[in-house]
């Protein structure tokens, strides 16, 4: 069997959520690093602004798991697209 056959593509809002939270977790990073390879580089748009408001939104509990599971150094929960895609999970609520 060639390596190609064996790639699954996934997609959905389940699939959307976990990079939704590694961007929250790790967006001042994200944006000092897009900033290094673009010179001039600043975040605008709606990535930006879901973030700012986003952010306020939720309690530092929230934030403090997040940052558990989803930093930049080990995003444990990144790893879990095998299991939504094992246990047929469709939405986010079946996810959590």
């Amino acid at each position: 069997m060639k390596t190609i056959d064996r790639v699954e593509t996934r997609k959905g809002r389940i699939y959307d959520f976990l990079p939704g939270i590694y961007r929250l977790t790790n967006n001042e990073r994200l944006v000092e690093h897009f900033k290094e390879l673009t010179p001039g580089y600043r975040p605008v748009g709606e990535i930006a602004e879901w973030v700012r408001i986003t952010l306020k939104k939720l309690p530092e509990s929230i934030l403090e798991k997040m940052d558990l599971y989803f930093n930049w150094q080990t995003p444990l929960a990144m790893r879990l697209s095998p299991i939504i895609s094992e246990n047929g999970l469709r939405t986010v609520d079946e996810f959590l």
